[in-house]
């Protein structure tokens, strides 16, 4: 992936983002789909891009949010020389 994310991207890799709200700590994953679908799959899907149109659905904080990028699971282990199966 290039420096600057898509929402698209993300579908494509088979990412995971969770949302984490840094006010009350409630957090939970993201419907990437649902969001390329309303924004369009070209939107940029960095952390500064996603504050301030995702919320809390427990408190409804906008600006205090973070996320975790999670590539897709993938087995094996890519420093033995067995490289990355699945």
């Amino acid at each position: 992936m290039g420096a600057k994310w898509t929402l698209q991207q993300l579908v494509d890799e088979g990412y995971t983002v969770t949302a984490y709200c840094h006010r009350c700590h409630h957090n939970g994953p993201l419907d990437l789909k649902r969001l390329a679908a309303k924004l369009g799959p070209d939107h940029p899907a960095m952390h500064d891009d996603l504050v301030g149109i995702t919320h809390c659905g427990k408190c409804r904080e906008v600006k205090k949010m973070g996320f975790v990028f999670q590539p897709a699971s993938r087995t094996g282990n890519p420093f033995n020389g067995s490289g990355w199966k699945g």
